[in-house]
């Protein structure tokens, strides 16, 4: 049964769409499924569970800005569900069943039955869902076109996000202390020491102080090694690209005069600074704070004072976005500003879903040594 309307194409979308109460913006795959259940439709319980969750209504065709309502058979949708649940639970045919019975469930639309399947984010610790027993071959995820074929990196990131133990208290026992800039160490030292004066860590000796942080820890042999979050945060160029091959930082000022390239530039390839977040993290936030008006500027000794809320946010999303990377991902992070937007960009997909992203209060930092640092 086709769905007409007279008030027009774009309101029945909109009302057909309230009906099954979806958003406009909501993940969903219609199929009409005439001859049996679609063999895509595995794809794209992959790809929804691998992103962020979405809806499959069988019986139903989407059209650009209405839909056709087929509809199914009692006796189909019997056949359906049982297939469905069948192929769910048969771990060579697919990895995870990550659906409850009330996922699946025929509901009426226009007089007509339809199967409808609700496909949940997974979570991190189930991903990756893929088909068959090969997660290279098998692993999809969603779009705005469609379900696509993830590449190896991504199906191994899911795989190292499956851990509870942080992916950057990881010991490196291969090096030793002299893996980390002395300055960098000395700078935040300092730093500390201000912030925190009379705390018990501030009469450590630096050993002491980097365990406490956890920059270090005791290797395989007793040894003391930075951990991946001291060599990211507070190691030497050379020493971190050994570890991570495809580090990257950069930091450009872009101009609307497309025969200027950029009017500012720092990147981790320069060569002439340690190139750790901990140096990079100050380069740009007061390179950022520079540029932000404050009303009734005072400055003593030559620092600025008087900061607005526009400082913490910036800093903060600096702060995020370090605490989050991926860093065996291959893009590095990015920072762009050009005119009074900033862009912030970084390798590692999100590992909550959106609803809890959106509801706050549960962050799942990939790197929450490194988040410690800042916070501290």
């Amino acid at each position: 049964m086709a769905v007409k309307e007279e008030r027009g194409s774009e309101f029945l979308k909109k009302e057909f769409l309230e009906e099954l109460n979806l958003g406009e913006d909501s993940e969903r795959e219609c199929k009409l499924a005439e001859d049996g259940l679609p063999e895509s439709i595995w794809e794209t319980y992959s790809s929804f569970a691998n992103t962020d969750g979405g809806t499959i209504l069988l019986g139903v065709k989407e059209h650009r800005d209405s839909f056709t309502v087929n509809g199914l058979t009692d006796k189909q949708i019997i056949k359906y569900q049982k297939d469905f649940w069948s192929t769910l639970n048969n771990q060579n045919k697919v990895s995870k069943n990550i659906l409850l019975n009330h996922h699946v469930r025929p509901i009426e639309l226009r007089k007509r039955k339809v199967l409808r399947i609700d496909v949940p984010a997974a979570d991190r610790h189930d991903k990756p869902v893929y088909i068959g027993t090969d997660p290279m071959q098998g692993t999809y995820r969603r779009d705005y076109e469609g379900d696509f074929l993830c590449t190896e990196e991504a199906v191994r990131a899911m795989f190292a996000d499956q851990r509870d133990m942080a992916i950057d208290a990881e010991v490196i026992d291969e090096m030793g202390l002299d893996a980390l800039n002395r300055d960098s160490v000395k700078g935040y030292r300092i730093l500390f020491e201000q912030l925190h004066e009379g705390h018990p860590w501030n009469v450590l000796e630096n050993d002491e102080f980097l365990m406490k942080l956890r920059a270090v820890a005791k290797n395989k042999n007793g040894e003391l090694s930075p951990t991946a979050a001291g060599l990211l945060f507070l190691g030497d160029s050379y020493q971190i690209t050994k570890v991570f091959p495809d580090y990257f930082l950069d930091y450009r000022e872009e101009s609307d005069d497309k025969a200027v390239r950029w009017l500012f530039r720092t990147h981790s390839n320069e060569g002439d600074w340690s190139v750790n977040l901990f140096d990079f993290y100050f380069k740009v936030t007061n390179r950022m704070d520079d540029d932000i008006a404050v009303p009734f500027v005072h400055r003593r000794d030559g620092m600025r004072v008087d900061r607005v809320e526009v400082h913490a946010a910036l800093g903060e999303a600096v702060a995020n976005a370090l605490a989050h990377t991926n860093y065996y991902g291959r893009r590095g992070i990015v920072i762009v500003k050009k005119g009074k937007e900033l862009t912030i960009s970084n390798p590692g997909t999100i590992r909550i879903t959106k609803q809890e992203f959106y509801a706050g209060g549960n962050s799942d930092p990939r790197n929450p040594n490194i988040l410690k640092f800042l916070g501290l």
